[in-house]
């Protein structure tokens, strides 16, 4: 695997010179208007040089788990090119806009996978608004992935609005406790 981060000159050179010495992979984008940003993390999915690789899209400051870990694998041999985990009941609510079928920090896809990716995410109106991303998912990701996709839930889909069409549960039972990460198996 290998970690991508996504980020503005608003990142902290000493900061961008830390990850770089842990073998960070630094992909400095335009400076972010409001939470324009959280786009970033789809962006290795439509990346020429992944194309083919599984892409697993993660919010920095969430910690990859054992479960998660283990979910992770199971998607990999799997023939699925789509991958959604769901950690908690809460997973499908927003403050506004409806409920979510996933979390925008815990997908994951196959590189190449969404001809158009790149273009529908620069025609989305009000990017810079909070949530902007997961509705994006909701409304142009989702409606795509259906046919080759692996849900891994806790049991929360029951509530849900969008309910698990491959649910697997999870392996193991460890709970899950202004960057976005990306890790692509090369």
């Amino acid at each position: 695997w290998a970690m991508l981060v996504y980020h503005d000159d608003t990142v902290p050179a000493a900061h961008l010179s830390l990850l770089a010495d842990l073998g960070v992979n630094l992909i400095k984008m335009p400076r972010s208007v409001g939470r324009s940003g959280s786009f970033w993390r789809f962006h290795a999915g439509a990346d020429p040089r992944f194309k083919g690789c599984r892409v697993v899209c993660r919010d920095i400051d969430s910690m990859f788990t054992p479960r998660e870990l283990a979910a992770v694998g199971e998607w990999g041999s799997s023939s699925c090119t789509f991958h959604v985990m769901r950690n908690n009941t809460e997973w499908d609510k927003s403050p506004t806009g409806g409920p979510r079928p996933m979390h925008a920090g815990m997908f994951g896809m196959i590189g190449g996978s969404l001809p158009g990716l790149l273009e529908a995410i620069e025609a989305w109106p009000n990017k810079d608004k909070y949530f902007e991303d997961e509705y994006f998912q909701r409304d142009w990701i989702w409606p795509r992935i259906q046919a080759s996709l692996i849900e891994h839930d806790n049991g929360s889909q029951s509530a849900s609005s969008y309910p698990c069409q491959n649910p697997h549960g999870w392996r193991t039972q460890e709970y899950m406790t202004a960057f976005h990460l990306c890790m692509v198996k090369i």
